[in-house]
């Protein structure tokens, strides 16, 4: 009986696509438009395709290996390659954030499923888990680090923006992170 029910569900996970990462939908991208997908990692690349600004359910199927800006996702039978700023995840966290933090001095680039992060003169790259929410609250978001129990980043939208604390500047998130030895807050965009 159990490996009748086991086969079943092989089976209904083949017959439906079961999706290997978390699902994300469009952002930024006006109600009028629609953003187009690139045969390739390149803005330049030529257009395979377009997805409604307001598309959700959308599966990434690769990830370029070469930076955090470019995915390669799926919307039923259209595929291509789009810039991770136009994502985010169903639980609102953005695929993409640029992050930094001062005294001491760190930065960050955050993508689908990775973090590659600078410290000290040294690169560290991690693996992310899908981002967490609390329970019932939109924000903040949780990414644990994959393999590292106690590992994370805490990512938010401020009510007010973000300050680097030395500059005029502000940013949309901010970001706690503690991985690769270090607990740091800063700003990301």
């Amino acid at each position: 009986m159990r490996r009748t029910i086991l086969a079943g569900l092989a089976v209904f996970s083949l017959a439906t696509g079961a999706v290997a990462g978390p699902l994300v939908q469009v952002t930024g991208v006006a109600d009028n438009d629609s953003l187009n997908l690139r045969a390739q990692p390149d803005a330049n690349s030529a257009r395979a395709g377009t997805i409604d600004a307001h598309d959700t359910k959308i599966e990434v199927i690769a990830v370029d290996t070469k930076g955090v800006d470019w995915v390669k996702v799926r919307k039923g039978t259209t595929t291509g390659w789009v810039n991770a700023k136009f994502l985010q995840y169903e639980t609102g966290a953005p695929v993409k954030m640029t992050c930094a933090g001062t005294e001491p001095f760190w930065s960050m680039s955050v993508g689908y499923g990775v973090a590659r992060f600078e410290f000290d003169g040294k690169k560290t790259t991690v693996g992310l888990d899908e981002p967490e929410t609390p329970a019932a609250r939109p924000a903040p978001w949780v990414f644990a680090v994959h393999g590292k129990p106690g590992q994370f980043l805490l990512a938010e939208k401020p009510e007010a923006k973000c300050s680097d604390g030395m500059s005029d500047n502000s940013y949309p998130y901010s970001m706690l992170v503690h991985t690769a030895g270090v607990f740091m807050e800063g700003c990301c965009t």
